[in-house]
């Protein structure tokens, strides 16, 4: 059984919308957040106004993340970005 800590938020979502989602998921890894999920959001048509691969919002477990706010490290974590329609 892996325990679980306590990882306090470096971040909210807004500090992180808009930027590319590689990187926050990065950001999210190295904060300690051991289940974080990538979610495209398959938006955009034309790319005029949502720049792809670019971060709308990040939740944890369901909400979005507040800066200076304790979770457990292993809460779900989904990144949610724009992405060319399929």
């Amino acid at each position: 059984m892996i325990k679980e800590s306590n990882v306090k938020s470096l971040f909210s979502s807004k500090d992180l919308k808009g930027k590319d989602y590689k990187e926050v998921v990065n950001l999210l890894k190295q904060n300690g957040f051991t289940s974080v999920e990538a979610l495209p959001m398959n938006d955009i048509i034309l790319g005029i106004l949502s720049k792809e691969n670019a971060v709308e919002e990040v939740l944890i477990n369901g909400d979005k993340i507040e800066k200076d706010t304790w979770y457990l490290s292993g809460s779900d974590v989904t990144v949610r970005y724009h992405s060319k329609k399929k």
